[in-house]
């Protein structure tokens, strides 16, 4: 498991939210979102990395929570390879920091 806080230079609001799941989450990391009807600040989502070794193919899982009044998310990656839970969470840092510039 690999976590990260990564502030956001733009207030969180459901228009940010948007972006980040369809623009981040499902273009970008090219993951299937899983619905999570417990709270509108929590995004998560599944994908699979591709590896040019052994084995070939890892699957990941992605969590994002946004904490409105701080303007961050803390965004937490799960997978069996430590490598493509840290290469993930480095992938999503650079997109939402960068998205945010903007």
């Amino acid at each position: 498991e690999q976590q990260l806080v990564v502030s956001s230079r733009s207030a969180i609001d459901d228009s940010l939210l948007h972006d980040v799941k369809h623009r981040i989450l499902r273009t970008a990391c090219k993951a299937s979102l899983v619905p999570n009807p417990a709270s509108k600040f929590t995004l998560a989502a599944a994908a699979f990395i591709y590896c040019h070794e052994a084995p070939f193919k890892v699957p990941v899982l992605m969590r994002l929570e946004a904490n409105a009044p701080a303007k961050a998310f803390r965004i937490t990656v799960r997978s069996p390879s430590q490598d493509a839970a840290a290469a993930t969470r480095n992938i999503l840092q650079a997109l939402i920091t960068s998205y945010f510039i903007m």
